[in-house]
């Protein structure tokens, strides 16, 4: 066992780009509370993706939908993912998992930060039935056409996420039933 990961603590790290944090997050990081003794969602960039939110912002909102949880903390984060665990002496990478093919793609990547990290582990959670179609490309297009996202996102951010994700002033279409504008 190496001694540098692992401390008197359970720490886990549920890392993602969070734009937005989801309901399906959400009971992620719930779920994972009740297993350990820290939690520590690491808010990175992907270099391919252009997020909506910058990431102080995303940060703050998944503070405000955690309620200040004193055994969680909400960190922005750079670099490799296995970089950031073995700085804060976390030994477990949670991810959920709605279907089969993204399994598949996060079983690889756990095999690459177990043989990098010096046997980090990754500890997979399905979707529950009601999360599984939940993601955060669907909150944001949905939110782009103006559509109700209140069952997909927490409800002490609902709000937030409507403002900052929601349509602009400038896109509103009246959808009338022919498919178009109307006329007046």
């Amino acid at each position: 066992m190496d001694s540098h990961i692992r401390t008197d603590k359970k720490r886990i790290v549920f890392p993602g780009t969070f734009d937005p944090f989801t309901a399906g997050h959400l009971d992620v990081a719930k779920r994972t509370l009740l297993i350990c003794d820290e939690l520590y969602i690491a808010v990175f960039d992907n270099s391919n993706k252009v997020p909506v939110a910058d990431r102080a912002r995303r940060v703050n909102l998944i503070r405000k939908s955690l309620d200040s949880k004193d055994q969680v903390k909400v960190i922005a984060a750079d670099g490799l993912l296995v970089d950031f665990c073995l700085q804060h002496g976390i030994g477990t990478i949670v991810r959920g998992i709605r279907n089969l093919s993204q399994y598949e793609e996060e079983e690889a990547m756990a095999q690459i930060n177990r043989l990098m990290g010096k046997g980090i582990d990754t500890l997979f959670l399905p979707a529950l039935p009601g999360m599984r179609h939940v993601s955060s490309s669907l909150v944001r297009e949905l939110l782009r056409l103006g559509a109700e996202v209140e069952d997909l996102v927490p409800p002490a951010i609902k709000s937030d996420i409507v403002d900052i994700y929601g349509k602009t002033s400038g896109d509103e279409a009246d959808m009338s039933p022919q498919g178009g504008r109307t006329h007046e």
